[in-house]
């Protein structure tokens, strides 16, 4: 019987992620970046995570904010 706990060599040489649920046995191939960047461009890019982490938080508020105040969902208006 296999030992489910440990990585497998395929795991560990192709980055396959073996995902496991019941009995099932999915797996996936993941893409690894690893970016090089200096400091300024580290920093630039924490500073635009952290804003787009911020608009993401305040259209959620103003969705919910929206759904206590009239109990109805936002609708989908698409503009071509």
């Amino acid at each position: 019987m296999k030992n489910y706990n440990s990585r497998s060599s395929l795991e560990l040489k192709y980055g396959i992620n073996i995902m496991r649920k019941r009995q099932e046995i999915i797996t996936y191939k993941s893409i690894k970046t690893k970016l090089y960047l200096d400091n300024k461009e580290s920093k630039f890019l924490l500073y635009l995570m952290d804003e787009a982490k911020k608009q993401y938080k305040q259209a959620l508020y103003n969705v919910r904010q929206h759904y206590n105040e009239s109990d109805q969902y936002l609708k989908l208006s698409v503009v071509s």
